[in-house]
């Protein structure tokens, strides 16, 4: 998946694809908890406030969007 290919320095692209499970798994937790939104725009664009920095570790809205469907 194109999410997988954005590697931080001296990262494999097994350690990036487990960093992405990860970060898409804290999202799908907060999806049910109810901490975290999913926000759909008027032109169609995905956003998940709620989702911090941190938790994102670089993965963007598009991404986890496509991991979790």
């Amino acid at each position: 998946m194109p999410c997988d290919t954005r590697l931080k320095p001296q990262q494999t692209i097994q350690q990036r694809a487990e960093e992405v499970r990860r970060a898409v798994a804290k999202l799908n937790a907060g999806l049910i908890s109810g901490s975290i939104k999913a926000l759909v725009s008027k032109q169609g664009g995905v956003a998940f406030p709620g989702l911090t920095e941190q938790d994102r570790d670089g993965v963007t809205d598009a991404c986890i969007y496509r991991r979790l469907m």
